[in-house]
């Protein structure tokens, strides 16, 4: 009895483990079909940053450029994973992904702490366009889950970088 109290109070207070979850979808469900393959290449230009961001940005400890930058490094790096031929390049290319961010939160290590009510969230949410030969396609990529517990105290900014980048190079591939 005395284990399953200990048991019981730890997953209230350590919920570490719950999931994190990206949210994508595409704006036009008929343009599912343009995808970047295997060998292709295409061009990451550094994505436009929401104006009413720059003072969260700020707050976190990057600037813009730095904050566009590790976006755009870690999307060439996930679509090189996934065996793309994807470079960090300002000049149009006829496959080229474009991102606008629109929604970043650090949110509050320590309210993360107490997983109640959203109190703690951090955020990162925009818009990406793959232009390929084949069309346009617009997909909404954003963060709707949390993890949350003592393991996930500090900035996350990093972190939500890292699974936007996964989610949608996941979206845009085969």
């Amino acid at each position: 009895m005395k284990n399953l109290i200990v048991l019981s109070v730890l997953l209230v207070l350590f919920p570490g483990c719950a999931s994190l979850i990206m949210s994508t979808a595409d704006r036009d469900e008929k343009k599912e079909s343009i995808v970047l393959s295997k060998q292709d290449e295409t061009t990451v230009t550094t994505p436009i940053i929401d104006e009413k961001l720059l003072p969260e940005i700020k707050d976190g400890g990057f600037t813009v450029q730095q904050f566009a930058t590790l976006i755009q490094q870690n999307v060439v790096n996930e679509l090189k994973v996934a065996g793309v031929n994807a470079i960090a390049n300002e000049t149009e290319t006829p496959s080229t992904l474009r991102i606008n961010i629109d929604r970043y939160e650090r949110g509050s290590g320590f309210f993360r702490l107490f997983p109640l009510f959203g109190l703690g969230d951090s955020y990162l949410g925009g818009v990406a366009i793959l232009s390929t030969p084949q069309g346009k396609r617009e997909i909404e990529v954003s963060k709707v889950g949390q993890l949350t517990g003592p393991g996930q105290l500090g900035d996350q900014t990093e972190a939500n970088i890292g699974y936007f980048a996964r989610a949608l190079t996941s979206k845009i591939t085969k």
